[in-house]
């Protein structure tokens, strides 16, 4: 068992030095309490560089779309895709939440010019709703197919539903060049 001991005092960040330190990558390699398996945590260097989720979201800008609001885009487009009137409960169902918050999102995505809706009838999305739904879904399913890949499985619709919307599109795009490689 490998014991972490105080090394020094960085900008205020209490740093400690396991048995294998690589000053050049600033990290600490070791392995973990009753575990046999390598891992490796990155140091503070800055600790400017960190906030809360909420606090990158503010930092984003209010064009954001919430997690919710991607969820049914993403849902929307689906529908529209296969060429089906889109329904609030229709929604409801789909996405199991009650027919009123999908009356409440469907006015927010309305307010944000990404559907046209009127109480009581569908829900049509516009050209933006159409080109964000539509990255939406692509994001989704090629999350899909990298997890599937990486975790030996057929489908990983809970690990993707979970983490789809912290994925930037630089990320996505990247592993697109990776999957590209992979399956070459």
């Amino acid at each position: 068992m490998h014991y972490a001991r105080k090394s020094r005092d960085i900008q205020g960040a209490k740093l400690c030095r396991m048995h294998n330190f690589c000053a050049s990558r600033s990290v600490l390699l070791g392995h973990g309490v009753n575990s046999n398996h390598s891992y490796e945590v990155i140091l503070l260097h800055d600790s400017n560089e960190f906030y809360t989720l909420k606090g990158y979201a503010s930092i984003e800008g209010s064009e954001t779309l919430t997690t919710a609001m991607e969820d049914y885009l993403e849902m929307i487009y689906r529908l529209s895709y296969e060429n089906q009137i889109v329904r609030a409960k229709q929604l409801s169902v789909l996405l199991h939440v009650k027919p009123s918050s999908v009356t409440k999102m469907a006015n927010i995505l309305k307010e944000n010019h990404l559907v046209y809706y009127e109480k009581y009838g569908h829900i049509t999305l516009t050209g933006k709703g159409k080109e964000v739904g539509e990255y939406l879904l692509y994001r989704h399913n090629l999350l899909n197919r990298f997890f599937c890949l990486i975790n030996h499985s057929d489908n990983e619709l809970t690990l993707v539903e979970k983490i789809e919307h912290f994925i930037d599109k630089d990320t996505v795009e990247n592993m697109k060049e990776w999957l590209n490689k992979t399956n070459s």
